[in-house]
């Protein structure tokens, strides 16, 4: 009788454990994306007025957003 029990209760801990994995990789992904997008702002507030000029709104823009999120979603490289 126990050991059905025991299966039952391993595979609600092992349900746990992947939503626990999911949910902090998850938090370190956006803190990640949140730090990146930081400092690519910063950076583009260093940059001198001539590269606004230059430069599209559109694409200071794409900079800010897509760029930090693409750069979070692609595989590691080995």
């Amino acid at each position: 009788m126990w050991v059905p029990l025991a299966l039952v209760g391993l595979f609600i801990l092992r349900g746990l454990g992947d939503f626990i994995q999911t949910y902090f990789m998850g938090y370190v992904g956006r803190q990640i994306v949140s730090q990146l997008r930081r400092e690519v702002f910063r950076r583009i507030l260093q940059l001198p007025i001539g590269y606004f000029d230059r430069s599209s709104s559109g694409a200071l823009l794409s900079r800010l957003t897509y760029t930090p999120n693409r750069s979070a979603r692609r595989p590691p490289t080995r």
